[in-house]
């Protein structure tokens, strides 16, 4: 992944097959780079918390995090059971 995203650059993710998510960080540019499979079977979850920017590809390491806050939110519940995995577009936040 780092040796492609080295001689591709973003593009990168247009090369890989199959499932994937990963995170780069590209000093020269002093930004994070995140990507997952084009279908999105391999989940990316993210949370903004404080001036925290916390990612994983499992939800149960977000909610390990000494800042996160493990609570129920009841649009998110209905949308649970109403859409299954799928969400409405908002804003989230943990």
């Amino acid at each position: 992944m780092l040796k492609g995203y080295i001689y591709w650059g973003y593009d990168v993710v247009n090369k890989l097959n199959g499932i994937f998510a990963f995170a780069i960080w590209d000093d020269k540019k002093q930004e994070l780079f995140l990507a997952r499979d084009h279908f999105g079977v391999k989940p990316l979850f993210y949370t903004f918390n404080d001036d925290n920017f916390i990612f994983s590809s499992e939800i149960k390491a977000i909610l390990k995090h000494p800042h996160i806050e493990a609570k129920v939110d009841t649009n998110g519940i209905c949308e649970l059971f109403g859409l299954g995995p799928a969400h409405t577009p908002r804003n989230f936040s943990f």
